[in-house]
């Protein structure tokens, strides 16, 4: 069966509040990583943004997850989303608070909109020695 959607971008981010016009206000951008000093470490707020081309107007059932580096279920969100239109792109976010990190690693990003939830994204969870001595993007 076909997706009623495509992930076009995703970021993560401390938050993601919406102004009076409309637009998206992006509070604290993670660029692939974020480093914390210590495991077990705790995020008062964490939001997942995603930008996607929907091809219909009304999602039942939005379902999204995090995996831990150990592939482990971190969090789980689910709820059901209502869009405008279908010409522009759609934005929504997805926040959870506290986001609880259980180890240094990648974190996978799951999402499924009336669908199976697939991979669509990933963040590294570094230490500050982790990211100084960082030469190279490990995933190519």
């Amino acid at each position: 069966m076909a997706k009623d959607y495509d992930v076009l971008f995703f970021l993560a981010a401390d938050d993601v509040r919406k102004e009076d016009n409309g637009k998206d206000i992006i509070i604290g951008v993670y660029n692939e990583s974020m480093i914390v000093p210590t495991i077990p470490a705790a995020l008062p707020t964490f939001t997942l943004w995603f930008q996607t081309k929907i091809r219909k107007l009304h999602f039942e059932k939005i379902k999204a997850h995090i995996n831990d580096p150990s592939d482990k279920e971190l969090v789980r969100i689910e709820g059901t989303i209502q869009f405008d239109n279908l010409i522009f792109p759609a934005t929504f976010s997805l926040k959870v608070s506290p986001l609880l990190l259980s180890a240094f690693g990648i974190y996978s990003v799951f999402l499924g909109m009336d669908s199976e939830e697939e991979k669509v994204g990933q963040f590294e969870v570094l230490s500050p020695e982790q990211f100084a001595s960082r030469k190279v993007n490990p995933r190519g």
